[in-house]
């Protein structure tokens, strides 16, 4: 479940609709910083985590305005989190 669907809730929210809205009004860079930094917000639990994935926001934005598609940075995140989900099965159970 976490390695579909909450990457898929998070692209179509910050990449479809955010960085949409965001592009039209204030340009492609602000957009993109600007959905890196909410990225943030809703993932770093950890203050010392922030940098990570705020380049990993600012990534998944970057992806979305180069192919001009949400496809991109969805099959991305979804890729990172079932990665993330496999190291902590395997370190836990092994």
């Amino acid at each position: 479940m976490i390695v579909i669907f909450a990457p898929l809730f998070e692209e179509v929210f910050l990449r479809g609709a955010l960085q949409e809205t965001l592009t039209r009004r204030y340009g492609k860079n602000v957009a993109i910083l600007l959905g890196a930094c909410i990225f943030v917000l809703i993932h770093a639990l950890l203050i010392v985590l922030a940098p990570a994935y705020f380049l990993f926001g600012f990534f998944l934005g970057f992806l979305y305005y180069r192919y001009q598609s949400i496809y991109a940075p969805l099959l991305f995140h979804v890729f990172i989190n079932l990665v993330n989900v496999l190291t902590v099965f395997f370190v836990t159970v092994l």
